[in-house]
C-alpha cells in the first residue's frame, strides 16, 4: 500500500490558503478568519451640483422715427429736431430719418429748428406720437416760400412791406419799409429777390433797396442810374439784366443791371410812339414789353432784343382804355391785365400765344376807387389792385379758366395813397 506523504500534503494546504488569504484582501476581505463578513464596495465620486446660467436679458426693441420733406428750394437746408435733442439738416425733398432709434412704447417729437435762410417757412405734420412695435415714417415736412407785398405810398413817402398769407394769399402785418423815398410811385423787386428799385416821381430818382433774404425788409436805399425825368413806372427784364423806367415826360428808359451789385447804369431811352407813359411791364418769356400810355389811352406792344434789351418795334395793341397806368402780366402768359385812371375800372385781356398781342379786352373785378398800381400773385391765383382814392388795396380771385377777376375785397392796411405794387 502506497503511503501518502502527510508532509508535502500539510503544506500545499498551507500554500493554498495563503494564497486565498491574499486574494480576500484584495477584494476588500478582512483577511481574518471570519468569512461571513460582507465585502466593502468603492463608492463612486459623486459630481458636484452645477450652478444654472442666467437667462440674459433680453434687448429692447428699438425703432427709427422718420418722414417726408416736401416744398424745399433747391440749395436750401432746413434742421429738424426729435424730442429736443436729435437734430437733422434735410438739404433735399425726400425721405429723412434721424440717427437716434426709439425704444419700443417711447414718445417722440418731431420740431422744425431752423428755417431755411430765404424766404421759406417749413412746416411739421404728424409730428409727435409713441413708437408702436415699428419704425415710424409718416412725419410730414411741408416747405413754402414766404412771399411778401410792396406797396408805394405817395401820400406818405413810404414803401410798406406786408406778408402775403400763405392760405389765403391777403396782405397782412404791413409796415412800413426802407427809406429814402421822394413820391414813390411804383416799385419792382428782381427775379433773385436781392434788390427792390422804387422809382421816385418827386426828385427824379430811381432807389435801390436791399431785400433782406429772410424777413424782405428794405435796406440800405440808395440812389441807382439817371436820366430820370418824372418816373412813374419801373420793370425788370426777364433775364434780369435790364431795367425799363417809365417817365411820364414822354421816355422810356432802358438800363444796364449789373450783376453783382444791382445797380443800374448806362440809361438811355428806348421805343419810341409813347404818349405820357406811366407803366411798362415784361412778358414772362422776355419776348415783349407793353408800356400803358396815359396820354391817348392806349397800351403799346414792343419786341425786346434779346441780346441788347432794347425795345423795337412798338405798335398800339388791345383796347378799351381810359387813362392807362399800369400793366401786369400773368406768370402763365395768358392775360394782361391794365389799370384805367380815367374809368376807375380794370381792363383784362388775353394775350395771343404766338405774337403776344392783346385781344378781346373788357373790364373786369369791381369796387375799385381810382385804381393805379397793378400786381399778380406768383401762382396767378390772385390780382392785386392799389386804390389811390380810398387807401385800400383791392384783392381779387382770378378765374382760372378765363383770367376774369372776381370776389374783390379791401386787403393790407396803413396805406397812405397807394400808387405802386409789387408782389415777391
Amino acid at each position: 500500500m502506497h503511503r501518502v506523504n502527510t508532509e508535502r500534503f500539510n503544506s500545499a494546504l498551507r500554500t493554498a490558503a495563503i494564497g486565498l488569504s491574499l486574494a480576500l484582501s484584495a477584494c476588500g476581505g478582512s483577511g481574518g478568519s471570519d468569512l461571513s463578513s460582507p465585502h466593502s464596495v468603492p463608492v463612486a465620486a459623486s459630481n458636484p451640483t452645477p450652478t444654472p446660467t442666467p437667462t440674459p436679458t433680453p434687448t429692447p426693441s428699438t425703432y427709427t422715427v422718420g418722414g417726408t420733406v416736401t416744398g424745399l428750394t433747391a440749395g436750401q437746408t432746413v434742421a429738424l429736431q426729435n424730442d429736443g435733442g436729435d437734430t437733422l439738416a434735410v438739404s433735399a425733398n425726400g425721405a429723412f430719418t434721424f440717427t437716434t432709434a426709439h425704444q419700443d412704447n417711447t414718445a417722440y417729437s418731431v420740431t422744425v429748428s431752423s428755417e431755411p435762410t430765404v424766404r421759406t417757412t417749413c412746416t411739421v405734420s404728424n409730428g409727435s406720437g409713441t413708437v408702436t412695435s415699428a419704425n415710424v415714417g409718416n412725419v410730414g415736412v411741408s416747405c413754402a416760400t414766404r412771399h411778401f407785398g410792396y406797396v408805394a405810398n405817395i401820400g406818405s413817402n413810404t414803401v410798406s412791406q406786408c406778408s402775403v398769407d400763405a392760405t389765403t394769399q391777403a396782405l397782412t402785418n404791413c409796415a412800413s419799409t426802407g427809406s429814402g423815398f421822394s413820391g414813390p410811385t411804383a416799385l419792382a423787386v428782381s427775379a433773385n429777390g436781392s434788390y427792390a428799385y422804387v422809382v421816385n416821381q418827386n426828385n427824379n430818382t430811381v432807389s435801390q433797396c436791399s431785400v433782406d433774404a429772410a424777413t424782405g425788409a428794405l435796406t440800405s436805399c440808395v440812389g441807382t442810374g439817371s436820366g430820370f425825368r418824372n418816373p412813374t413806372g419801373v420793370t425788370l427784364s426777364a433775364s434780369g439784366s435790364y431795367a425799363y423806367v417809365a417817365n411820364y415826360f414822354g421816355a422810356v428808359l432802358r438800363c444796364s443791371v449789373d450783376a453783382t451789385t444791382g445797380a443800374l447804369a448806362n440809361c438811355g431811352g428806348t421805343g419810341s410812339g409813347f404818349s405820357s407813359p406811366d407803366g411798362v411791364a415784361v412778358s414772362a418769356n422776355g419776348s415783349y414789353a407793353y408800356v400803358a400810355n396815359g396820354g391817348n389811352n392806349t397800351v403799346s406792344q414792343c419786341s425786346v432784343d434779346a441780346t441788347t434789351g432794347a425795345l423795337t418795334n412798338c405798335a398800339s395793341t388791345g383796347s378799351a382804355f381810359s387813362m392807362a397806368w399800369s400793366v401786369a402780366l400773368s406768370a402763365n402768359g395768358n392775360y394782361a391785365y391794365v389799370s384805367n385812371q380815367g374809368s376807375g375800372g380794370v381792363t383784362k385781356c388775353s394775350v395771343d400765344a404766338s405774337t403776344g398781342a392783346l385781344t378781346s379786352c373788357a373790364s373786369t373785378g369791381t369796387g375799385f376807387s381810382a385804381p393805379l398800381g397793378l400786381a399778380v400773385s406768383a401762382n396767378d391765383s390772385y390780382v392785386y389792385v392799389a386804390n389811390y382814392s380810398s387807401n385800400t388795396v383791392s384783392q381779387c380771385s382770378v378765374d382760372a379758366t378765363t383770367g376774369a377777376l372776381a370776389n374783390c375785397t379791401s386787403t393790407g392796411s396803413l396805406l397812405s395813397l397807394p400808387i405802386g405794387l409789387a408782389i415777391n
